[in-house]
């Protein structure tokens, strides 16, 4: 093909149609206005290809690109109405009487407990900035992958994904200043093996 030669405002104004032509909302007559144009000049195929990349970067699924606020949002309202904070935990002397062991705290949740899938080892609440390449870096560095989750509360189950023990992931989880939570869903017995 021989290659025609087009003046800057040409290239400008096909320029600024290319997104409209990756996304497919230009109308038939700049489709093919643009079509027509790129058939002839390899440096806006060029941009094209461009185009085409970031429109693939911004439409990728993100998955968790940021905590789910809403859910933190209810669950912070639920806490906030409990009736009596009596309710949430008893006194000492209250324990001692009803028969607890002492420093026991009766409590009760505010959120429904899901069956946790079989190989769940921690669950974890991570600050709502957290992004998602963020979050996929702390898992790796605490050699853990997600099992399910967030809930409602933003909580995510986790596993092992590689050797360490559960309290060594634990470690790792919470000494980055994203984690809000990180608990240990394991029986105390099986959290220091392969240390």
């Amino acid at each position: 093909m021989k290659q025609t030669e087009y003046t800057a405002a040409e290239h400008q104004d096909i320029g600024e149609l290319l997104p409209w032509f990756v996304n497919g909302r230009l109308s038939d007559a700049d489709r093919q206005r643009v079509d027509s144009h790129l058939r002839l000049c390899e440096v806006c195929r060029d941009e094209l290809a461009a185009q085409h990349r970031i429109y693939r970067e911004m439409s990728a699924d993100a998955g968790v690109e940021h905590m789910p606020m809403a859910g933190l949002n209810r669950l912070r309202l639920r806490i906030e109405n409990l009736e009596d904070a009596g309710t949430a935990r008893a006194a000492p002397e209250e324990a001692s009487r009803s028969g607890a062991p002492a420093g026991s705290a009766n409590y009760y949740t505010v959120t429904t407990a899901a069956a946790q899938p079989a190989n769940t080892a921690i669950r974890a609440v991570f600050a709502p900035t957290v992004t998602l390449s963020e979050l996929q870096e702390l898992l790796d560095d605490a050699h853990l992958k997600i099992v399910s989750g967030p809930t409602e509360a933003g909580v995510y189950s986790l596993a092992m994904s590689a050797s360490p023990s559960v309290d060594w992931s634990l470690r790792r989880l919470r000494g980055h200043e994203t984690v809000r939570f990180a608990e240990s869903v394991v029986p105390a017995s099986a959290t220091g093996q392969g240390q």
